[in-house]
């Protein structure tokens, strides 16, 4: 059967990142998959990423001399068999109802097939999504004989909450599936209710076995109150309303579908940091990786998986921040190319070469933007020289403070409830947060960092 041809446009959104699940996704369903970009899209996702995940070449021009040569955004319209915006920003909304072709995106969506579906996956803020004008250019888009697709509601990059998020990549494949009659193929595996693929394709009951279940994830709760002392209420009562965004966890670079390069970080320091803020009335934002612990509710996060999709998703939070705690074991290095197939293991080599290039360095972005918050705080997980290292990442990365520990030592710092951490500052100075839990050792931080912006703020 031949599969399903299917052109995703991105242009400039956070949610990007989303997108780049859903074409993952999409190539393992079976799809035939193309990728056009934005200029304002590779802000956000690289031409690399979208190229290796979906196996074609991405489109990212309107004047292509090799493409031109046969009407490239011609052909590249004819070819689909559906074409899916996502994400579709207002400004995309816009040019897409008005008619406009001034850049590859637009100009394919105008000439499109009247037969060929066009599904628009709207993402913005909700003032924005909410606006008479937005709704005003939904409604035409929807004359022309596009789908408008629903969006989400909830907590957004900005800080807001309401509808305008984009939808998830599951429920994206989904609304496709149902555009295109439904026919591709399924991944392998008990994708429908396991009683029934037993029923058609096994008749042995020694087969019928208990599904087994996953480990839940561990539970970040407070054993205590957020008790301080006396002194600290200045410091407390100055912290609240401050807008405070936090990293939490590893970070995974794929080297082909199944493989990926990470570490042991289970990102609950972070998420500790994360709700002590809170507790102190701070306005939270917590990005994380795939961390192994629940986020309780309550807690805006963003949740992410390589160090690109982390770096975007700060600078795209990095509004009117005053605290920024870095505290994510960012992947330093990702694999330059990711296979686009399992690497198989050839039995007449010892050996494989992986090339590496370095990731984005989110703290040094954070502490040397324009947007810099006004206290930056890194972490130093090292396993030698800990107070070298950590007094040369605060010149080098350009941060207010580095929170270091040695990782090396046992029951310590990774996959350990406890931790040994000391505060080196930009002013020469050094606290020994010594030994102890985690939520302990975040309340001290948490506080330390109340009182460092305080100072600030008023000298």
């Amino acid at each position: 059967m031949q599969k399903k041809k299917l052109l995703i446009g991105i242009s400039g959104s956070i949610a990007a990142y989303k997108t780049v699940f859903l074409i993952r996704e999409a190539v393992k369903l079976g799809y035939d998959v193309k990728v056009m970009v934005t200029q304002s899209a590779l802000q956000f996702v690289t031409q690399l990423t979208l190229q290796s995940l979906s196996q074609n070449k991405v489109y990212t021009q309107l004047f292509d001399l090799e493409a031109e040569l046969s009407m490239g955004h011609i052909e590249l319209a004819k070819w689909a068999d559906l074409i899916l915006i996502a994400p579709a920003t207002a400004n995309t909304i816009e040019k897409l109802a008005r008619g406009s072709a001034d850049d590859l995106l637009s100009t394919v969506a105008l000439a499109k097939p009247s037969k060929t579906p066009l599904l628009i996956a709207p993402a913005m803020n909700a003032e924005m999504f909410s606006k008479p004008q937005t709704q005003k250019n939904l409604t035409s888009l929807k004359e022309f004989g596009a789908k408008i697709l629903d969006t989400d509601h909830g907590a957004q990059a900005c800080g807001d909450i309401g509808l305008g998020r984009m939808l998830e990549p599951e429920v994206l494949l989904e609304l496709i599936s149902k555009e295109l009659g439904g026919t591709q193929s399924k991944p392998v595996g008990f994708t429908q209710p396991r009683e029934k693929f037993i029923a058609d394709h096994v008749d042995n009951s020694f087969i019928d076995v208990p599904a087994l279940k996953s480990k839940p994830k561990e539970t970040i709760t407070l054993n205590e109150s957020f008790e301080h002392e006396e002194e600290f209420n200045k410091y407390v009562e100055n912290f609240k309303g401050k807008h405070v965004l936090v990293t939490a966890g590893p970070t995974r670079e794929m080297i082909d579908p199944v493989r990926y390069i990470t570490n042991h970080s289970s990102g609950k320091m972070g998420v500790y940091i994360a709700l002590l803020a809170q507790k102190l009335g701070a306005k939270v934002t917590l990005i994380c990786g795939p961390i192994s612990v629940e986020v309780p509710e309550g807690i805006r996060t963003i949740k992410v998986e390589s160090a690109e999709q982390m770096n975007n998703a700060v600078q795209e939070s990095l509004i009117n921040v005053d605290v920024f705690v870095g505290c994510a074991a960012v992947g330093d290095f990702r694999a330059k190319e990711i296979s686009t197939t399992k690497i198989k293991k050839a039995n007449d080599l010892d050996e494989l070469t992986i090339t590496l290039v370095k990731n984005p360095d989110i703290l040094f972005n954070v502490a040397n933007s324009q947007r810099r918050p006004k206290y930056v705080v890194g972490f130093a997980a090292e396993t030698n020289n800990v107070a070298e290292y950590a007094r040369a990442k605060i010149l080098s990365k350009g941060c207010d403070c580095i929170c270091a520990n040695d990782v090396s030592k046992e029951n310590q710092g990774w996959n350990s409830d406890f931790n040994h951490v000391i505060l080196y500052k930009k002013d020469g100075s050094i606290i020994d947060l010594s030994y102890d839990l985690k939520e302990k050792i975040a309340k001290l931080l948490v506080l330390d960092i109340a009182k460092s912006l305080y100072n600030l703020e008023h000298n």
